[in-house]
């Protein structure tokens, strides 16, 4: 069942509106200059239109252009605007030469140059301007008082700080008392409760009143769902648990849905990247003619251990003493190692798994069970993710770094809480499109 408030697609409504922006402006531009305009074939011309913004919008978003920078700093935002176009520019500069010779395009290379120079330079400036009100919107918008204990607010506040959202928060006492209600009406700042169930007749009173002049008021769970889109597992209770939707029925129409997206998917990435499989094949034997494949326990779906192959990237008896995380620059990845965790090449036998059922494409990374059964004690609410099956990529993966910590760990299980209680077949859509731009940034394979 899909969840109507889908908090996860609201926070990236952003994305739509830096691409209809490229859009409009490419489209100036294209009817500035007369191109794509074929008077004896108009669709043919509006249809190489169409491919060509498409193309640009997909670049742009590989690239990171459409996302918001954390900088205070305006000339660092310009500048890192402007960074990333420049890959940008070269793939579109390298994708006219290649249309002209093809004849998909008849325009001459100067016109498309113009054309191109028009629209780096007012796209630049319409994202520019655009981030920069963004960014002021957000920093008013996200002022927060957390009413509470002080440990679940260093628990929130640290996972504020990791996921490297621009929200500010503040611990009180009483918000009740008049000087913090008048500060909380006239700056309009939101308030976030530990727990609503002991406030008095009068206290609740007040919050309805508050939330009718628009003053946002939430449970700290609520909270983390829509602001943060994670849910650190320290502030949930067994009441959130029972009352939500973390149990998942593996005969709903959405499982058997997304059992038959991975088997097809899967199959088909098998068959089309069996050239890169063959090739890495080929560069792990020559590099040490050491073995070509490895496997490893991981726990699987409710806590079942299975096997998962993948190409080897350590260097021959690498864990003699035992398992061990991995980390920053190991000395014990190989050379051509590095390269197949950049590009997750090395992830690619895995897809096997996927395909007889024991694992999905989407899902909570499969930990080894040396580890597991250390988080398990160290992380509450740990074994939730073993709710569903594990995947190749998931929530977490998209959106923190590698974890190689029992503090990572712990941020990454929030993230794979926040994918069970929102689960849907379309957020799995989302995130496979989010990992095909990680892996082609070549981000997220490198610990934290």
């Amino acid at each position: 069942m899909i969840k109507m408030d889908l908090p996860w697609l609201n926070s990236r409504l952003y994305v739509f509106l830096f691409s209809l922006i490229d859009f409009i402006i490419f489209f100036i531009g294209a009817r500035l200059f007369e191109l794509y305009k074929y008077p004896s074939n108009y669709i043919k011309g509006n249809f190489i239109f169409f491919i060509i913004i498409f193309f640009i919008i997909i670049v742009n978003y590989i690239s990171g252009r459409y996302t918001l920078e954390n900088f205070n700093n305006k000339y660092k935002s310009f500048v890192c605007i402007l960074i990333k176009s420049l890959s940008g520019i070269v793939i579109l500069l390298i994708s006219i030469h290649i249309a002209k010779y093809i004849n998909l395009i008849n325009e001459n290379l100067f016109d498309q140059y113009k054309l191109l120079t028009f629209y780096i330079v007012f796209s630049n400036l319409a994202h520019y301007l655009t981030k920069i009100s963004f960014l002021k919107q957000i920093k008013y918008a996200n002022q927060w008082i957390f009413l509470g204990s002080k440990e679940r607010y260093e628990s929130l506040y640290f996972s504020i700080r990791n996921s490297g959202k621009l929200i500010n928060i503040k611990l009180i006492n009483d918000v009740f008392n008049e000087k913090e209600l008048n500060d909380i009406k006239v700056k309009r700042v939101g308030i976030i409760f530990d727990d609503l169930h002991n406030l008095n007749e009068k206290e609740i009173n007040l919050i309805f009143k508050l939330k009718t002049e628009g003053i946002e008021v939430m449970s700290i769970f609520k909270w983390c769902v829509f602001r943060l889109q994670s849910i650190p597992s320290n502030i949930l209770n067994l009441e959130d648990i029972l009352g939500g939707d973390f149990f998942l029925n593996k005969n709903s129409k959405s499982i058997r849905l997304k059992r038959l997206g991975d088997f097809t998917l899967s199959i088909f990435l098998l068959i089309t990247l069996s050239p890169l499989l063959f090739i890495a094949i080929i560069l792990i034997k020559l590099e040490d003619f050491g073995p070509i494949f490895y496997w490893q326990y991981r726990t699987g779906y409710r806590g079942k251990p299975f096997k998962v192959w993948k190409l080897r990237t350590m260097k021959v008896n690498s864990e003699v003493d035992g398992a061990v995380w991995s980390k920053k620059s190991d000395p014990r990845v190989t050379n051509i190692g590095r390269l197949l965790r950049k590009t997750r090449i090395d992830e690619l036998p895995q897809l096997v798994a996927v395909v007889n059922g024991q694992m999905s494409l989407i899902g909570p990374r499969p930990e080894r069970p040396e580890f597991n059964s250390i988080l398990a004690k160290e992380i509450k609410y740990y074994e939730l993710r073993h709710l569903i099956k594990p995947g190749l990529s998931g929530w977490s993966q998209v959106n923190y770094p590698y974890g190689a910590s029992v503090k990572d760990s712990s941020m990454k299980l929030s993230y794979d809480l926040y994918y069970l209680y929102n689960f849907s077949n379309f957020l799995d859509f989302i995130i496979f499109f989010k990992t095909i731009k990680l892996v082609l940034n070549l981000r997220g394979s490198t610990p934290k």
